[in-house]
């Protein structure tokens, strides 16, 4: 069931007046039944949701109910093998096969294995991070384990965060299914505008955006560095729009519903250092990373004798960076890995890690550069470079895996800077450029883009929807009819692309 098609709109409206009409008591098990159908409708086994959350389940209950540790690390440890395992199985074991025929080719042997033909679990990325989550947090102590198998259940699969997050927090997330809130007009009116806003993003600006990225990636030799330097950064827009609309898009029908989701984006492109990027940017995610990868390790290796070797030989400050450093090595290669199973993930995670990891190393170098230059770190125009410079590093690293592998990408890059002016025709710059047609919907695109821009900025102030709220009535209605009519028009122009971030 395609997001933006009608049908799931219908969806939406029965799942809507059935949880108002019903009991309160047995809202939560509407939720449920409205997830399994959902579910269901993509395709895949839901098998594989119920096995991971009755072996969590389990596992919690084990934890909860015994008081020797040793026992509960080992069922911790069996737990994590058998979900992290059916994850790597179902997102790596293809790549795994790949690197093994490159190996024999290499050695010579002629022994090739054949690739599985494997469905891959709707959102099994998410969810099983999101009840390893709860699972690590019953271990620690944090929250206590969940007695009935079925809420588990609708935490896991609870369909507005199935298939792209974000992946919440159980006591968060879970205290609001259970709520007694009757339905609220303005709750009702936000979240229609928040939707509103999300399909504009994915409909007017991702997926025209789509169809040239999809061809400048390709058949990147067709064109010249111009073109392909446009093609880089609108994969960027067309990523951002496209994830942070699916967001929108749920995230105003669970404010419908009275139920609040982690925000999942806080405007990235504004950011100033790599680091304040992805702390702006699939924000959920980042947190998960940071508290049960990060966290751990960095506090493991801090207590490590040959810390105190390192502060006797090299001072404090390069003691205290060492076991960051490593962390955040590990923490970018899962985070490569977990976004996907191809050298291009991989490199696209370490690229990140080091940038991240030569901030922190020459933080205190920066602030000597400024003073000696006498640069003010409050001024704008000094804010303005850095949020640019920032953006065009996370947009140059952020195409890598996109464009196919990571030889792909390198002759992409080659072809970008070594023919960078050749044959500056419309035709090498703009895919299937067809004339007044084309410039018509990158036209739309432009303005639709803009628009993003703007309420962007408005929310660095604070609620956008709030603001708007309180502009003159006509010209509040004006945006409002301008976005649904932009929708309906030119929506479709980019052929009902899928939300990217559904792959992982």
């Amino acid at each position: 069931m395609s997001i933006t098609s009608l049908s799931f709109g219908l969806f939406l409206l029965i799942t809507v007046i059935v949880y108002y009409t019903i009991p309160y008591k047995h809202r939560w098990m509407w939720l449920l039944t409205a997830s399994i159908y959902f579910y269901a409708l993509s395709g895949t086994v839901i098998l594989y949701v119920l096995g991971s959350s009755l072996s969590i389940y389990t596992a919690t209950i084990l934890i909860g109910r015994t008081s020797n540790n040793v026992r509960k690390k080992i069922i911790l440890c069996l737990t994590l093998l058998l979900n992290f395992g059916v994850l790597a199985f179902f997102k790596y074991i293809n790549f795994g096969i790949e690197q093994i025929n490159a190996v024999g080719s290499l050695l010579g042997n002629g022994i090739k294995v054949g690739k599985l033909n494997l469905i891959v679990p709707m959102g099994i990325s998410f969810y099983t991070f999101q009840s390893v989550g709860y699972l690590m947090d019953v271990y620690w102590g944090k929250i206590e384990y969940e007695k009935n198998w079925a809420k588990l259940l609708l935490f896991m699969l609870f369909f507005p965060h199935i298939t792209q997050g974000p992946i919440s927090d159980y006591k968060k997330l879970a205290d609001q299914f259970y709520g007694t809130l009757s339905f609220n007009i303005r709750n009702y009116s936000f979240g229609c505008k928040r939707i509103i806003w999300g399909l504009f993003k994915k409909m007017v600006i991702a997926d025209v955006l789509a169809v040239y990225v999809s061809e400048y990636f390709n058949s990147y030799n067709e064109y010249s560095g111009v073109g392909l330097l446009i093609g880089i950064f609108m994969y960027s827009i067309q990523l951002y729009a496209d994830f942070s609309g699916y967001m929108d898009i749920m995230c105003g029908f669970c404010e419908i519903l009275g139920i609040t989701l982690e925000e999942n984006f806080s405007r990235p492109y504004f950011s100033t250092s790599v680091a304040e990027y992805w702390r702006r940017w699939h924000i959920t995610l980042g947190a998960w990373f940071r508290n049960y990868l990060y966290y751990p390790i960095n506090y493991s290796l801090a207590r490590k004798k040959w810390q105190d070797t390192l502060r006797l030989r090299y001072g404090k400050k390069v003691a205290k960076r060492v076991a960051p450093t490593i962390s955040l090595l590990v923490v970018w290669l899962a985070t490569g890995l977990w976004h996907g199973a191809s050298w291009g993930f991989v490199a696209w995670g370490l690229l990140n890690g080091l940038i991240i990891i030569a901030e922190m190393w020459l933080e205190k170098t920066y602030e000597k550069i400024r003073r000696i230059l006498r640069i003010r770190e409050t001024s704008y125009r000094f804010k303005l470079f850095r949020m640019v410079r920032t953006y065009i590093i996370t947009t140059v690293i952020l195409s890598i895996p996109f464009i196919g592998s990571l030889s792909d990408a390198v002759l992409y890059y080659k072809r970008l800077i070594f023919c960078f002016a050749d044959n500056l025709s419309m035709h090498s710059i703009i895919p299937q450029y067809t004339g007044l047609s084309t410039l018509l919907k990158l036209t739309v695109c432009g303005v639709g883009i803009v628009l993003f821009l703007t309420v962007s900025i408005m929310q660095e102030r604070g609620s956008a929807r709030e603001q708007i709220s309180n502009m003159n009535l006509l010209f509040r209605w004006g945006i409002y009819i301008l976005l649904a009519v932009m929708i309906l028009v030119f929506g479709t122009a980019g052929g009902g692309e899928a939300f990217l971030y559904a792959q992982f």
